[in-house]
């Protein structure tokens, strides 16, 4: 999570927290406007937002998070001159009968960064009722942004028929296995305050000002391990060679359990 920073007319500095980045709105919503806009342009077409804006009739700032959560959907493949139909997208509105047309809801699913970590830690458990105090703490989503970003998780599990009404999220192993583990997910979406930014801040003179800076002091390692199992290195940036060798007599301590 890091900071924006902008500058005001007065001189003076606005800071505002930058959260990692969430579909903006559910996958049942992002297949829809998906769906909206495939109607409009040959699979094959390369379109950009101001494209996609004319023939829906929106202003091209106002569907910033549709195209966000499409693109972290898989829905839509992103090109360097802007977006595609996805070849997911394709098979969803193709299958061949519904037990396919499940798999592939599925995969679209667990497609966001944000929810293949969801789907790792919590997977044939009960989703915690304070899903938006993990997204904040664990997940580096800012505050204004969890308690939406955690209602669209949820809605979204209930589309795709992962989300009992218990609120047990069950996605079979054979199934998990094809889902993007989250070190392999390549996270194509804005973050919250990019869509603040995208719809609010219009003038030339105020973006050119804005600047980006992280706030990162820590750095998480995902280790994987035998028989499916995972393990998580979380240290600062700046360790020193005496935090090494505390955290080897750790290992080795553990070493000394195992046996």
């Amino acid at each position: 999570m890091g900071t924006n920073i902008i500058q005001s007319g007065e001189g003076v500095k606005r800071f505002i927290q930058r959260s990692a980045s969430y579909p903006g709105i559910s996958l049942e919503e992002a297949l829809g406007f998906t769906t909206e806009v495939a109607k409009s342009f040959p699979s094959s077409q390369v379109i950009n937002r101001n494209d996609i804006a004319a023939v829906l009739k929106k202003a091209a700032a106002s569907i910033v998070r549709e195209i966000s959560a499409s693109v972290q959907f898989q829905l839509f493949s992103k090109d360097k001159d802007g977006y595609k139909i996805s070849p997911l997208f394709k098979k969803i509105t193709n299958y061949l009968d519904q037990s396919e047309r499940r798999k592939l809801i599925i995969e679209a699913f667990g497609s966001p960064k944000l929810y293949a970590e969801l789907i790792e830690k919590f997977n044939n458990h009960a989703i915690p009722q304070e899903l938006k105090t993990h997204l904040i703490r664990f997940h580096k989503i800012a505050e204004k942004a969890a308690p939406d970003a955690a209602n669209v998780f949820i809605e979204s599990a209930k589309f795709a028929g992962v989300l009992s009404d218990s609120g047990i999220l069950t996605i079979s192993p054979d199934m998990a296995q094809h889902l993007p583990h989250n070190d392999n997910v390549i996270d194509n979406g804005l973050s919250a305050t990019e869509i603040f930014i995208e719809n609010q801040v219009t003038s030339p003179v105020i973006r050119q000002q804005l600047q980006l800076t992280e706030m990162v002091n820590e750095e998480k390692v995902k280790i994987r391990l035998t028989g499916g199992k995972f393990a998580y290195l979380i240290y600062p940036l700046d360790l020193t060679k005496r935090d090494i060798s505390v955290i080897q007599k750790q290992i080795e301590q553990l070493d000394l359990i195992i046996e």
